[in-house]
């Protein structure tokens, strides 16, 4: 299911900000995307200071904690693959510095449940760290096949490569348990590689380490694609990393009276985390193709707004104003509840605010951003949460978004429309009477001038930021040589017979994404404004260089330069 691009995500429509929010300041001031190379934290300069008594936690640059946010939704076989893939450049990184990194690898998806999004607890993970290694025996994802240019009858189903995995391992990958794997019981050192000529010698042991990285995190990372369709990546990241979510215990006596805190003395601690470290460095990486569609009814415990809280439809003195605005809110009460609900009718109850701050009613073609930016959690949100795990962020913190990148409106002949300030006007939806040529069944046409006036598009489903298709390549020398890819569909007199398999490449902006990697600045990897590929008349990615996004084949490079980055 596709979600859509709603409008610039710097232009929220919330309320003003009350002073009761310890850290999140639901919205206010949010306006376009940041360039600074520091971390925005906008009005919340007083994160994560460090009082006289607190110790200094210093930075190993050595220590890196990565949590992948994984869509398992039903189109992400072929880019859990390429995750996979960019990987092993990656591990590379790991094994070949002066000196050796203590890394800690963890999964979870973006599945939350939600009765809304009509995702049912069986597949929902909420955060949980898992290791859920896909059936390979059932089909993730089925491409075209054709034979000299005519489509074959069958398609071809293609399977997730997790045959040789584990049934049960640790959700946990860890340097210490691949370091202390006994030598036979590591892959068999490849004959080609330089330094291998005796498999036992340091230096091949290190290179067998490595594939036997590789090879746990093929098995952690290809999730399946029976997840939930509504995408809920940052909440589930905020699940995963919260002291009251599902993963606590590995955060060890970090974690006090609920919360993480960050300045956390594991020589002075009875129980040291195995997650999470305190002096470690937080590597957060979200591959996704659609959007983010986080809602306070998904974790209504962390969220700044008091109607969306438990409790918020207690009323114990009938004054029609909810006791937690009594509780909780530093001005009056009133004025609080008039400040979050005021754009509902108040007279309908507090039963209307709750129901249109804190979730989406519906999910259609142009899913929840559709005029529904009132119901999703802020982002700054979850920037302010992830900034508050770290007693220095911008050392110890990097969030990498492999999501679609941003689209912009072209009009007919391809060119950019500008804002009154000269710059890209990025796609905006919003409900409304479509021009008569605006039909979406003339799809190529719905997203000129016309139909988007000053950018904002009154049409009925999200322009995708890439929706192509490319061949499917297959090693015929290797363990794909039974693929039918490898298979001779000619006798010997035909001089050519050339057999196709292809795939299609398609997501929507991740706008709420980029958005968060815009606030946190350097601290971030993601595509940055102004940087997203050109395409081609097919559609395929012309440049990729300088952006990291789903559309891209190779993941790889912007990871490797900002580790590269975090380790000197």
């Amino acid at each position: 299911m596709l979600n859509p691009l709603s409008m610039r995500i710097g232009r929220f429509l919330l309320l003003p900000c009350l002073s009761v929010f310890s850290f999140a300041c639901d919205g206010q001031g949010v306006g376009g995307e940041t360039n600074s190379d520091e971390i925005n934290t906008e009005d919340n300069s007083s994160l994560n200071t460090m009082s006289d008594n607190q110790p200094t936690i210093i930075p190993d640059p050595n220590k890196i904690d990565f949590l992948f946010v994984i869509d398992n939704s039903s189109s992400m076989a072929e880019e859990q693959q390429k995750l996979v893939d960019s990987f092993k450049q990656i591990s590379s990184l790991l094994y070949t510095g002066m000196n050796p990194i203590d890394y800690r690898i963890a999964f979870t998806n973006t599945s939350v449940e939600n009765m809304s999004a009509n995702c049912m607890p069986d597949k929902a993970s909420n955060g949980t760290l898992i290791y859920a290694p896909a059936d390979s025996s059932r089909p993730v994802a089925i491409n075209n096949v054709s034979l000299n240019g005519e489509e074959l009858d069958a398609p071809q189903e293609i399977f997730a490569n997790t045959a040789d995995c584990d049934p049960n391992r640790n959700p946990l990958i860890t340097a210490e348990t691949i370091n202390q794997l006994p030598i036979e019981e590591l892959p068999e050192a490849p004959q080609d590689q330089l330094g291998c000529e005796d498999p036992t010698s340091d230096l091949c042991v290190k290179i067998r380490r490595k594939l036997a990285l590789d090879k746990e995190f093929r098995c952690h990372a290809n999730l399946g694609v029976n997840g939930c369709a509504i995408e809920k990546g940052l909440e589930s990241m905020r699940m995963a990393l919260s002291c009251g979510g599902p993963n606590a215990e590995l955060f060890g006596d970090c974690c006090v009276n609920g919360k993480y805190n960050p300045q956390c003395d594991i020589e002075a601690i009875d129980q040291s985390p195995k997650f999470l470290r305190p002096d470690a460095t937080l590597f957060v990486v979200i591959l996704s193709d659609e959007d983010d569609c986080s809602t306070p009814a998904d974790n209504p415990a962390m969220s700044s707004r008091m109607i969306c809280q438990p409790n918020w439809n207690q009323d114990q003195n009938n004054d029609l104003i909810p006791d937690i605005y009594e509780e909780k809110c530093e001005l009056d009460a009133e004025q609080c509840y008039q400040q979050e609900c005021g754009e509902f009718d108040l007279q309908a109850g507090a039963e209307l605010c709750h129901q249109k701050r804190c979730d989406v009613e519906r999910y259609q073609d142009l899913g929840c951003q559709h005029a529904e930016e009132q119901s999703l959690v802020p982002v700054e949100e979850y920037r302010d949460f992830l900034v508050g795990l770290k007693s220095q962020p911008d050392q110890q913190l990097v969030v990498s978004t492999i999501v679609g990148f941003r689209q912009y409106l072209t009009d007919e002949l391809g060119e950019l429309v500008l804002d009154s300030n000269g710059e890209p006007t990025e796609l905006v939806y919003r409900s409304g009477t479509t021009s008569v040529n605006c039909d979406f069944n003339s799809y190529n046409n719905i997203y000129t001038s016309e139909c988007c006036p000053n950018g904002i598009c009154q049409v009925n489903s999200v322009k995708r930021s890439c929706q192509y298709t490319q061949p499917r390549q297959f090693d015929c020398n290797g363990a794909d040589q039974e693929h039918i890819a490898c298979q001779s569909y000619c006798d010997d007199q035909v001089m050519s017979c050339e057999l196709t398999i292809s795939a299609e490449v398609s997501a929507t902006p991740g706008s709420r994404y980029l958005r968060l990697a815009d606030l946190l600045g350097s601290s971030a990897v993601a595509c940055e404004t102004g940087s997203e590929p050109s395409t081609n008349s097919a559609g395929e990615i012309e440049s990729q260089d300088s952006c990291l996004s789903i559309c891209n084949d190779d993941y790889a490079a912007p990871l490797i330069n900002k580790l590269n980055q975090q380790l000197q």
